[in-house]
C-alpha cells in the first residue's frame, strides 16, 4: 500500500523551552504546516512500532547535525 494518513503541525516558535511550546497538531488528506509525518497504515498498527520509528527518525535528525 502507499502513505495514506498525514499528520500536519504547525510548529511554535515562541516558547524558550520544550514545556512551553504548543504546536498546533491537524489529521489531513495531504502534506501541509510546517511539519508532516505520513505514514501506511496498514503497516504501522501500534504505538510500540510508531515509538520506534519515532526514535529512528530523532537519530536521523541528530546525525544531520541538528542540536
Amino acid at each position: 500500500m502507499a502513505q495514506n494518513t498525514w499528520i500536519n503541525i504547525t510548529l511554535d516558535t515562541g516558547g524558550a523551552d520544550i514545556f512551553h511550546k504548543v504546536h498546533t497538531v491537524n489529521g489531513g488528506a495531504a502534506a501541509a504546516g510546517d511539519v508532516t509525518l505520513s505514514y501506511d497504515s496498514a503497516k504501522l498498527l501500534d504505538l510500540n512500532t510508531a515509538d520506534s520509528v519515532l526514535k529512528a527518525f530523532r537519530l536521523r535528525l541528530v546525525s544531520s547535525g541538528f542540536k
